[in-house]
């Protein structure tokens, strides 16, 4: 068996050397790390031609392709029986790809999956079944990439570029989630809860200002519109799975649910003067006045979205999860728009 990491980059020569040297310190012979730069400009190949080991491939773009583009093309380098993705910024310790190749050939059966991020300490692992199992627990999530794994026949089969030419669906920043959805209609799937995959912290973040974003960007995913147009997306391209009824309502509840989680956990991210700094916005505390009317807004567009394709009866029992939280924070003198919560269920 061999083993694939495939690593896009672009501008990050420092934290990737790091990267590259943790991921070759390892005894393993059956394993190729693949880098596809992105046309770099801070001697990025350079600094990577000094290093003399032949599982070590660079690759380099003629062009800038955008970080999308570079991603989905690192894939395609590589040859291994197995693939593992890893961003330029983040880190992987050497016996974690020491134990996560014993584990692909104890468990071959296994067609995707993730490692889980910034674990201080190894936990149980997770096994799902192929099919809905699989979908509702690890599909749709939002997830950081680095550390999802694939089987690379399969990848080949699903021809990623298809799948992101589809129309009504927002794909910028989680494609990843649909092409994992994909692997879980076909196969095994896994999350590994060892530690000994990092990604960069905040501080780190905030040095250096994000190449897929700028201050004049209206499509950070964390921004509440873009949260909606990705969670929508993800119910919509659920649709072509042809789930049962009962499948797919539970599915789509559990996306509404972590729809709202996310954008009241976003609070958080406004307000962290790091994270703003590396998407080149400025910081912003967002009241709970304006939280609530945030809610509204998006129940009232899940609700009237007919692309979704929704039972309405499922649908107002799905929204109606989140009425008892929205009237907890009406109660805080917005007594109208209590009201008017209690109308839209009504």
């Amino acid at each position: 068996m061999i083993l694939s990491i495939c690593i896009p980059s672009y501008n990050r020569c420092d934290s990737l050397l790091i990267l590259v040297n943790s991921l070759l310190r390892t005894k393993l012979n059956n394993i190729e790390v693949i880098i596809l730069d992105n046309c770099s400009t801070d001697k990025t190949v350079e600094n990577l031609s000094k290093i003399h080991d032949s599982r070590l491939q660079v690759y380099c773009n003629d062009k800038n392709i955008g970080g999308i583009n570079n991603s989905i093309n690192v894939l395609s380098y590589g040859v291994g029986d197995y693939i593992l993705f890893c961003l330029d910024k983040d880190f992987i310790e050497t016996s974690l790809i020491d134990r996560f190749f014993s584990f692909l050939q104890e468990y071959d059966t296994i067609v995707a999956g993730n490692i889980a991020l910034n674990l201080t300490s190894d936990r149980k692992n997770e096994f799902y079944g192929k099919g809905f199992e699989s979908l509702s627990k690890i599909a749709f999530c939002s997830r950081h990439p680095t550390g999802l794994f694939f089987k690379r026949s399969m990848l080949i089969d699903l021809n990623v570029n298809d799948i992101l030419k589809q129309n009504n669906i927002y794909f910028h920043g989680f494609f990843w989630d649909f092409i994992l959805a994909d692997f879980c209609m076909r196969g095994e799937t896994a999350i590994i809860n060892w530690s000994g995959l990092a990604t960069e912290t905040a501080t780190t973040a905030a040095r250096k200002t994000s190449y897929s974003y700028s201050q004049a960007s209206t499509d950070i995913f964390f921004f509440p519109q873009n949260r909606y147009k990705t969670y929508t997306s993800y119910i919509r391209y659920a649709r072509k799975f042809h789930l049962s009824h009962r499948d797919f309502f539970l599915l789509s509840k559990r996306i509404i649910s972590d729809f709202y989680k996310v954008i009241h956990n976003d609070v958080l991210v406004f307000k962290n003067d790091e994270i703003c700094r590396h998407y080149g916005i400025s910081s912003r505390n967002i009241s709970a006045f304006k939280m609530l009317i945030i809610n509204i807004k998006y129940t009232l567009l899940l609700i009237h979205d007919n692309s979704l394709i929704f039972n309405p009866v499922n649908l107002k029992c799905v929204i109606t999860i989140h009425t008892d939280e929205l009237v907890k924070m009406a109660k805080n003198g917005c007594r109208a728009i209590k009201r008017l919560i209690k109308e839209t269920w009504s």
